[in-house]
């Protein structure tokens, strides 16, 4: 039974570290040091490829199991870079096992990548979940280049790849061997940390797509790891706005932010530069001199003539210009909308919070229904929004105050500058809402020409509200989103599958059971054992099987999981190595039977063949399991083949 093989060809690549073949596409991903690439595996033609970044050293990489266009890069760092093959190998999301303010000290040694569904309201109750922030406009991302600020539209959100991001999830599961524990995060919008009590990790397996994983050890210890959160369409709502409001926060931050280093600070340099230059007392002063009297003293003029000129009036206008116009626009088109998002999304959290309060851990009271961080969160929203409501309309004031004042400036210095020139009569006669024109211009001097109260609230109010913002939406995810997350995340103790003193794991294969198969080395001597779990029902313990393997010195093996084969059978490749004899590889097939009945098939040697049909020279290094078969790998070479029984 399923020990028929057959030889498929060879594939020659160049050094390289891994290869990890497609489950649902005939394609294979290369792995060297440098880049990953992307081949077709009927003709090795390279379809894609990625330069690997500083994000910390490859630890590992995957296919999306759906459709198999996708693929996922691990970093030991922490880090999962996703990219897309069908279109060459760009980047389509970056995610972290980490999230910000988290401790970065970690060594990931092994991560999985799965799909899942999230539950779904009832029917009767999905007209009742209705999004506001949908109704609005979509927002922007605000892009600062050397001339401009240039206004993109923004996708929100995390994993904008998933088909239905409302029934789709994706997780991804890590483990820290500094500290021993997961490492989750949902949609890339909630990272936490459990503790598993294995050390070293050998790997995390997917067993359902319920959201149940296994973890297995270096040394054969299993543990199940269950996402009971997936199956409450309320946590899937909890986990999602918690996500939208950090988000949120960081948005606002960074534009706020852009504001200073980007717009203000600048002009404000240039300023200080030409005033600087100017040694015959303070400018405003004599630019009032010049509003009453129009005389020009000889050291103005020089300075007017020498330091500012057209050149740097014209680079004076364009900072403040852009500076003005880029500050209305990150108000209104960034600022402001983000604060109707925050205070709509934090109502719509704390009615979410009442629900499983309610439903899911029994609170009834009026006080334990309510969630006051999140009427503190809501309350510092509206205060960032109100004010930045009246920094916008203030800011609009000043804007048509500088209008005035860069007229008049221009005047003042090509009068300097070229003595034939004459003042347009229309600006003389300029009215506007704070009368004359004069008082304009002294009024921008005052309050405006160095320094404006409007710069302090945007370098100094906007920052301080935003961070109690981001401060309260730090404080509602750790004591809320975290804690009810971590409260559906159960870990079962783990399990010795090898109940030896000394083993170590060649490969692990999980659908029903989790079969894997050990090097074991005891009293009797060393041998090769493949061993089946049976998941622990409610009160009892994991039921192990297991089979010693007639064949010695095993190096290398992979297990293979015939697909159609019932959960008690398996394929088991492996590479002997007896230091005496040249290396060679032989499968057969293992059968788990009720009460002890365990069968081992004969063995079969995989030889691989030339063009010619003649044995070919390979040294094996490693073996891997195929979609539909195995690979047997030499430094360069690769033989495939497969199973056609």
């Amino acid at each position: 039974m399923f020990n028929k093989w057959q030889f498929k060809g060879l594939i020659r690549l160049p050094q390289h570290r891994d290869i990890v073949w497609n489950p649902r596409l005939s394609l294979y991903m290369v792995l060297s040091d440098k880049t990953v690439s992307v081949n077709r595996a009927i003709d090795g033609e390279r379809i894609a490829a990625v330069n690997l970044r500083d994000d910390g050293q490859l630890i590992g990489a995957q296919w999306e199991l759906a459709e198999g266009k996708l693929f996922a890069l691990f970093y030991d760092s922490g880090a999962v870079r996703i990219y897309d093959c069908s279109t060459g190998g760009s980047l389509r999301e970056v995610v972290n096992l980490i999230d910000e303010g988290q401790t970065t000290d970690v060594t990931v040694d092994t991560v999985v990548w799965s799909g899942a569904q999230w539950a779904q309201f009832r029917q009767e109750y999905s007209g009742l979940n209705i999004e506001i922030t949908k109704q609005l406009p979509g927002m922007v991302r605000l892009v600062r280049d050397a001339k401009q600020l240039s206004v993109v539209p923004l996708e929100t959100g995390k994993l904008r790849w998933l088909a239905d991001a409302g029934k789709d999830a994706a997780i991804f599961l890590g483990h820290d061997e500094i500290s021993g524990d997961y490492l989750m995060t949902a949609d890339g919008l909630l990272s936490v940390r459990v503790p598993s009590g294995i050390k070293k990790m050998h790997k995390i397996l997917r067993q359902r797509t319920n959201g149940t994983f296994v973890g297995v050890g270096v040394d054969g210890a299993v543990q199940w790891i269950t996402l009971q959160f997936l199956n409450s369409a309320l946590m899937r709502e909890l986990i999602r706005y918690s996500g939208q409001i950090r988000f949120l926060c960081d948005y606002l931050a960074e534009n706020i932010s852009m504001c200073k280093t980007d717009l203000i600070e600048p002009y404000r340099q240039f300023l200080m530069r030409i005033a600087g230059a100017y040694d015959g007392g303070e400018l405003p002063s004599k630019f009032r001199d010049i509003i009453i009297s129009g005389y020009i003293p000889e050291d103005l003029e020089d300075w007017l003539c020498n330091s500012i000129g057209d050149k740097n009036y014209k680079r004076w206008k364009q900072l403040s210009t852009r500076m003005y116009g880029d500050l209305n626009n990150v108000l209104v088109l960034a600022v402001i909308p983000a604060c109707e998002r925050l205070i709509l999304a934090a109502e719509q959290l704390q009615g979410i919070h009442k629900s499983l309060k309610l439903q899911e851990f029994g609170l009834a009271s009026p006080q334990e229904l309510e969630s006051t961080e999140i009427a503190e969160l809501i309350d510092v929203c509206q205060t960032l929004l109100r004010t930045s409501l009246e920094l916008a309309v203030d800011l609009n004031r000043d804007t048509r105050l500088h209008a005035i004042f860069a007229d008049w400036f221009y005047d003042v210095v090509m009068e300097t500058v070229d003595e034939d020139y004459k003042r347009p009569q229309c600006r003389d006669s300029h009215q506007d809402c704070y009368g004359d024109r004069a008082l304009a211009l002294d009024r921008y001097i005052s309050h405006c020409w160095d320094d404006s109260e409007i710069w302090t609230r945007f370098e100094q109010l906007l920052p301080q509200l935003a961070a109690d913002a981001a401060i309260s939406a730090n404080k509602l995810d750790h004591i809320y989103t975290r804690a009810w997350v971590l409260k559906q995340i159960h870990v079962t103790h783990p399990v010795r599958a090898c109940s030896v003193n000394s083993a170590e794991v060649l490969d692990v294969k999980a659908y029903n059971k989790v079969i894997m198969i050990c090097n074991v080395h005891n009293e009797e001597g060393a041998g090769t054992t493949v061993v089946a779990v049976e998941p622990p029902i409610v009160n009892a313990e994991p039921v192990l099987q297991s089979v010693k393997l007639s064949i010695q010195h095993v190096t290398k093996a992979a297990l293979i999981l015939p697909e159609g084969a019932a959960d008690d059978t398996a394929l088991v490749v492996a590479l002997r190595n007896s230091g005496e004899e040249s290396p060679s590889v032989h499968a057969t097939c293992v059968q788990f039977g009720a009460h002890g009945a365990h069968s081992e098939h004969s063995w079969e040697e995989l030889t691989s063949k030339t063009e010619a049909h003649d044995p070919a020279s390979l040294l094996p290094v490693h073996v891997s399991a195929t979609p539909d078969g195995a690979a047997v790998h030499s430094d360069t070479v690769i033989a495939v083949f497969e199973n056609i029984t």
